[in-house]
């Protein structure tokens, strides 16, 4: 009997002292991402550990979750719902797809077993098209020096039009004379008949 006891008594000590240190705030869930970075366009996987009110693994077959995207517009959808399913073989695992197809901030909110979050950022890949990147300031400068030209900001644009320089530039013009006309044509007809004709009489090959 007290062997039985002592090692129930000691078993939730070190649950007790254990679990708030590897779960973070929460006592009974542990939420994680399949990789160490969420990038857009490239589905991973979120897990999860949950436990019981006796800090015994959860024997449901699926948890209901919430995923709030943080950086959505006042017009775009800035929640949805989510199912984590339970893994087979593996007490208290639980698994859900996310499609990673936004890039911005978002939170995973559990209220089963105990209410719990996971705030992750969607990444976009490097070089990507949608990359917010630096103006190449320097380059463009240099391509206006070579050209002849200047390199306005965008807040110097208001002075681009008093400085452009007029110029006066030699425009020669060239017009196409067509050499086939009807006379030239009457005359090449009457030269090829007068030679076949010449020919015909003069019993010519």
């Amino acid at each position: 009997m007290g062997e039985r006891y002592f090692t129930r008594f000691w078993g939730q000590v070190v649950y007790q002292i254990g679990l708030p240190h590897l779960l973070g705030n929460s006592k009974r869930v542990q939420l994680a991402l399949e990789h160490s970075e969420a990038v857009f366009g490239r589905p991973s996987s979120v897990y999860a550990r949950l436990f019981d009110a006796e800090f015994r693994p959860l024997k449901e077959e699926r948890v209901r979750a919430r995923l709030e995207y943080l950086d959505a517009g006042p017009d775009s959808v800035n929640s949805q719902a989510l199912m984590l399913e339970a893994i087979p073989g593996q007490p208290g695992e639980y698994r859900a797809l996310l499609a990673h197809d936004v890039p911005g901030r978002f939170e995973l909110k559990l209220e089963t077993p105990e209410p719990a979050s996971l705030q992750y950022r969607v990444n976009l890949p490097p070089q990507h098209e949608l990359e917010t990147t630096g103006m190449a300031e320097d380059v463009l400068r240099e391509a206006a020096r070579a050209s002849g030209g200047k390199f306005y900001r965008e807040e110097d644009l208001c002075r681009m039009a008093e400085q452009v320089e007029p110029r006066k530039a030699a425009f020669t013009q060239r017009q196409e004379v067509l050499l086939w006309n009807p006379l030239a044509l009457l005359v090449f007809v009457g030269l090829v008949t007068g030679e076949w004709v010449l020919r015909k009489f003069s019993n010519l090959s």
